[in-house]
């Protein structure tokens, strides 16, 4: 485990008030000096509250895996040129409910919080090895642009509702930058 999963263990036990005294005073001085980890901590403490008991201790592992890679991906990579896209929902890492399965196998949905606009991704796979994806971006874009950069490049047009389709994308990491005429408004990492 390392340094940042053990922090937001701690976050996570915290909420559920199962630390030692010691602990409890650490993680509580830690949540008033870091912005980051204090936006950690309230987005859990609203989960929680919205969930039933249990609900919350099923879900623990799911948010602590979410919470991972959002440090992973945004904790100090931001540049104050580009905004970076936070992602706030995966639907690989959240359990469905009890008695409930995917009605399709290997399909994916993804939302990502930039400043002043948000990205929703749809990913379908096409073959073994590729995947269509299909995106809208939330926000006033008057000439949208997406591209995407990986083992391939794409670029699309955004349409009249800022939505974008990549017919057949193949498996690898990619950076998706979401532009308005020439001016780079955001990316995000997408691993497919």
């Amino acid at each position: 485990m390392n340094k940042t999963e053990k922090i937001i263990e701690k976050i996570i036990g915290y909420i559920n008030n199962t630390l030692a005294k010691k602990e409890m005073t650490e993680v509580k001085k830690m949540i008033k000096t870091n912005s980051e980890w204090r936006d950690l901590y309230n987005t859990l403490k609203v989960v929680k509250s919205e969930s039933l008991p249990h609900e919350f201790q099923d879900m623990a592992v799911s948010l602590k895996e979410l919470s991972i890679r959002m440090f992973r991906e945004n904790f100090g990579k931001s540049d104050g040129k580009t905004t970076i896209g936070l992602p706030v929902y995966d639907s690989d890492l959240m359990p469905l409910p009890d008695g409930i399965r995917r009605a399709d196998i290997g399909t994916r949905q993804l939302k990502f919080k930039f400043d002043n606009m948000d990205v929703e991704l749809s990913l379908y796979p096409v073959s073994l090895k590729s995947y269509r994806l299909i995106g809208q971006v939330k926000g006033g874009l008057e000439n949208g642009l997406v591209k995407l950069k990986g083992i391939h490049e794409f670029g699309e047009k955004l349409d009249c509702s800022n939505i974008f389709i990549f017919p057949q994308v193949p498996l690898d990491n990619y950076r998706l930058k979401i532009y308005d005429g020439r001016k780079l408004l955001g990316e995000l990492t997408l691993e497919l």
